[in-house]
């Protein structure tokens, strides 16, 4: 299930996919809660590589021997940059019976993402200490 919001309860988190559709969570359900980047699929890195191989043929045959290793550095330093740089990243929560719950956010909200997993994190800690 993805979804846009949560709000974070005493006992447990609701997620909020639209407005009018919400899920309660309880942390007793929660199996797992993490953040992971989320990267670009291989099929985009193995069309690029294509592309940017075909470039490179052609201009084996229409530029010199000399001029090529410059041109082949300026064709794939970009791609490795772009293929290394995370365009944002992901709110995992795996629950106990196996379900996956997703929310997408951007680099900008990273920080608060973090602060936000460590509170849910602290709230089960203490839910399971008192019981």
């Amino acid at each position: 299930m993805k979804f846009n919001d949560m709000i974070i309860n005493d006992d447990s988190l609701i997620l909020i996919k639209r407005k009018n559709e919400c899920k309660q969570i309880l942390f007793s359900d929660l199996q797992l809660i993490y953040i992971s980047p989320l990267k670009l699929p291989k099929s985009v890195l193995l069309i690029s590589v294509f592309f940017v191989l075909l470039f490179i043929g052609l201009m084996t045959f229409a530029v010199a021997i000399e001029f090529l290793i410059p041109i082949v550095l300026l064709a794939t330093v970009p791609m490795f940059i772009k293929f290394s740089y995370y365009s944002g990243y992901e709110l995992r929560i795996k629950l106990n019976n196996g379900s996956l719950c997703k929310m997408k956010f951007s680099i900008a909200l990273k920080s608060n993402m973090i602060m936000t997993v460590n509170k849910i994190k602290k709230s089960i800690y203490q839910s399971k200490v008192s019981n």
